[in-house]
C-alpha cells in the first residue's frame, strides 16, 4: 500500500509521519483538538489522538506487543493478546 504524507495546519512538537513509520498501520487518521482547529479553543494543551486500522488485527497486535509491550495494559498483559483479538472481532 502506498504511504501518503500527512499535512497538518499547525506546528507540532513532533512529526506525525514518525508515528506512522513507527507503527506501520494499514490505515490511519488523527483527531482531537490538536489535529484540527476548533472554534473558540485557545488552549495550548491540545491533544492529538491517532486511530490505526489493520487488515489482520491479531498479527498487528502480535508484532506491536513484541516491540512495545509497555503500551498494553496490565489486564491485556495478564490475559493475553487473544483477548484483544476476541474483543475486536465482536
Amino acid at each position: 500500500m502506498e504511504k501518503k504524507a500527512i499535512i497538518m495546519s499547525k506546528q507540532l512538537a513532533f512529526n506525525p509521519q514518525d508515528i506512522i513509520d513507527k507503527y506501520e498501520p494499514d490505515r490511519a487518521c488523527a483527531y482531537g483538538s490538536g489535529a484540527f482547529p476548533q472554534e473558540g479553543n485557545i488552549s495550548k494543551n491540545n491533544m492529538i489522538d491517532f486511530m490505526f486500522g489493520a487488515e489482520n488485527t491479531k498479527a498487528r497486535h502480535e508484532i506491536n506487543y513484541a516491540f512495545y509491550p509497555q503500551e498494553y495494559s496490565g489486564f491485556i498483559r495478564t490475559f493475553g493478546l487473544q483477548l484483544v483479538d476476541a474483543l475486536q472481532d465482536t
